[in-house]
């Protein structure tokens, strides 16, 4: 009876350090993409909160620092950033543990249509400003509505 008194809190013990570790390790390698509000009319403009929650530094392209994507059954990139050189820069770096807002004027783009949302952002992970810009991850918004 004794033995099962102390075996029980070391296990629980245990499976909470695995659980904390774990978390941490997942929330450590993410970079958060969150906008405003869940609706906007096409006038609107969204700001978006990127926060960078890995250890290392992330970096923006020069020419295509987003996508918006539609959902038509699987995801549609709304192509708003064309001609683009095949090779960019990163234009602009977070070092782990900041974060950034910024706006998009939904008005600028006349191709955006009604219905379900999200940004796709793609970024350079470990990267300089100045480098030229290589896609290692993205990262992707909670979604939203345009009415």
């Amino acid at each position: 009876m004794d033995k099962k008194i102390i075996i029980l809190p070391v296990v629980i013990i245990i499976l909470a350090i695995i659980l904390w570790v774990g978390l941490d390790i997942y929330y450590s390698n993410q970079v958060s993409v969150l906008v405003d509000k869940a609706e906007y009319l096409k006038t609107d403009a969204l700001t978006v909160t990127l926060e960078n929650n890995t250890k290392k530094d992330v970096c923006v392209s020069s020419c295509k620092p987003y996508a918006i994507e539609k959902k038509n059954g699987s995801w549609v990139d709304y192509q708003v950033f064309s001609g683009c050189p095949s090779q960019t820069t990163n234009e602009t770096c977070l070092k782990a543990g900041e974060s950034k807002r910024f706006k998009i004027d939904l008005s600028m783009f006349a191709a955006i249509t009604s219905g379900s949302h999200r940004l796709k952002i793609p970024l350079c992970v470990g990267c300089e400003i100045g480098q030229p810009f290589q896609e290692k991850s993205s990262f992707y918004s909670n979604t939203f509505i345009i009415k």
